[in-house]
């Protein structure tokens, strides 16, 4: 598909991800342990079924599913970035959160961690950058 090239196109931006989970406010705890607030919510007949998220330049919509949630039919991955991968890592371990090790893949230099939300939606969070090295030339630990 191409366009003319005399014609603008509108574009679209601002891409928000939108999940079905099957407890709403379960996966609101998750996702505020991440970092996000809780911005807007939209109830029907009296049950919350909608919520939106927020964390710096980053949105996420939830929607109560009207349908068993399949973790092996998601074929979606939420990839998300920290500037503490290892600190964020105790903080969920700490929130009794399963958290996988942090790994040093070659296109993520700080470390990444990977972990299932309530709903066992993939997240991998990842730190751009190596930690700075201390005063005394150790590193933190990661």
């Amino acid at each position: 598909m191409s366009v003319s090239a005399d014609v603008a196109a509108p574009g679209a931006y601002a891409l928000i991800p939108y999940v079905h989970v099957a407890d709403l406010a379960r996966s609101i705890a998750f996702y505020e342990l991440l970092g996000f607030t809780l911005e807007d919510t939209h109830e029907l007949e009296g049950t919350t079924v909608w919520a939106h998220l927020a964390n710096r330049q980053s949105r996420l919509f939830l929607v109560l599913a009207d349908a068993p949630i399949e973790p092996a039919a998601q074929a979606v991955l939420f990839y998300l970035w920290t500037d503490d991968v290892a600190t964020l890592r105790d903080h969920l371990i700490a929130n009794r959160v399963r958290v996988g090790v942090i790994t040093f893949p070659p296109y993520m230099q700080g470390g990444e961690i990977r972990l299932e939300d309530p709903d066992r939606y993939v997240l991998l969070i990842g730190q751009l950058r190596r930690p700075a090295p201390l005063e005394d030339g150790a590193r933190t630990p990661v």
